[in-house]
């Protein structure tokens, strides 16, 4: 039988954390008594995270620790965890419990009123260069993708099942999932949720990863606009699945 919750976390450099994030996981779906899935997706770590998560995997039934061969990306990563989800319910969340996983709770409750994508709304408040970052990004999201003006994306995020599979029809080669979320969602929602400070490093988004992320999301808009011939769907390396029965 699938389980009725999927969860989703991309890993990058957290080798000091992610093994608190996934035990915090576990433990919350357990106190709940639903069943859960959980695919971590090690997105080229330079530092032990893939160690680690294989240690996990290799101790807990319902975890599947992927390897991928090389940096794709927070998105390209979350994407293709998505892609092998089998829940009725999807959770993505970070791996540096700035997120706590006890939260999941409150997206639960609030796709319960009938929203069939709900993402996290955060309490504190970020620094000013980051606030700033997250600002122009939402004007972004507006203007190319007509992103409902009230509604914030995160990526402490729930999707139902029907919205997953809308997500995975789209073959693009380097994918925004923000940009394309709202074409699968029908009814989404904001719910909010405290969000810690990151317990150890910091981000990992430098001048590098940011272009990065531009060019994504030009890439994207264009491919779903139609106004750039549409190449095959990113092709991911995976060094090595552990767990989960794959």
């Amino acid at each position: 039988m699938p389980p009725q919750y999927s969860v989703v976390i991309p890993v990058y450099n957290s080798a000091a954390v992610v093994a608190a994030t996934v035990a915090q996981t576990i433990a919350f779906f357990e106190r709940c008594g639903a069943s859960c899935e959980i695919i971590v997706v090690n997105d080229g770590s330079t530092d032990r995270s893939w160690e680690v998560v294989r240690e996990i995997a290799d101790v807990n039934a319902c975890v599947t620790a992927i390897d991928l061969a090389s940096n794709y990306g927070q998105h390209a990563a979350t994407f293709y965890g998505l892609t092998l989800t089998t829940g009725d319910i999807v959770i993505t969340l970070d791996d540096d419990l700035q997120q706590p996983p006890g939260e999941i709770a409150r997206l639960i409750e609030k796709s319960e009123e009938g929203y069939d994508l709900v993402c996290g709304r955060f309490l504190r408040t970020r620094g000013a260069v980051r606030g700033l970052a997250s600002g122009t990004i939402g004007l972004v999201d507006r203007w190319l993708f007509d992103r409902p003006r009230d509604f914030v994306f995160t990526s402490f995020r729930l999707m139902r099942r029907d919205v997953v599979e809308r997500l995975r029809g789209y073959r693009l080669r380097d994918p925004y999932l923000r940009g394309v979320l709202v074409l699968c969602a029908t009814n989404p929602a904001n719910v909010w949720v405290e969000h810690r400070p990151r317990p150890v490093g910091r981000s990992g988004y430098g001048p590098i990863k940011i272009a990065r992320f531009a060019a994504r999301i030009w890439r994207t808009y264009r491919d779903l606009r139609g106004k750039h011939p549409r190449g095959p769907s990113l092709a991911f390396q995976v060094r090595e699945t552990i767990g989960g029965g794959r």
